[in-house]
């Protein structure tokens, strides 16, 4: 199964979605490639893309104080070319999950949350 935007979603897709972010959550925090930190309120990073002062995120309406505000596997999934270049297993195992995502159709664009895409929101277990 292919992306496309325009399909409706299947809740199998969005748990497979949620699933693909904490996976590569997990592989962001084991390599810590964009040394992601706060400081003083405001987050930055290694700062290697494109010469960009600052988060190569920056400007995006989902960034808050502390880092991303929304499950955003196009974002999660994606480094920039100088922090590929240091952590080339790092970005092997982001590509896979992201074709992964592609050929189960739950890969969408950088900077959109989840709901954006025509996901559910996570299921609340109690409710």
């Amino acid at each position: 199964m292919d992306w496309n935007p325009d399909k409706p979603r299947t809740p199998e897709q969005s748990k497979h979605y949620s699933d693909l972010y904490n996976r590569a959550s997990g592989i962001l925090k084991m390599h810590n490639p964009c040394q992601i930190q706060v400081e003083g309120g405001k987050v930055s990073c290694a700062g290697t893309y494109s010469n960009l002062e600052g988060l190569c995120c920056n400007g995006c309406k989902h960034l808050g104080p502390t880092g991303c505000t929304v499950e955003a596997l196009g974002c999660k999934v994606w480094l920039c070319r100088g922090i590929a270049a240091q952590f080339p297993e790092a970005d092997k195992q982001l590509e896979d999950l992201r074709q992964e995502g592609l050929a189960h159709g739950v890969y969408g664009g950088c900077r959109q949350a989840k709901e954006e895409l025509g996901f559910e929101p996570p299921c609340d277990p109690e409710g």
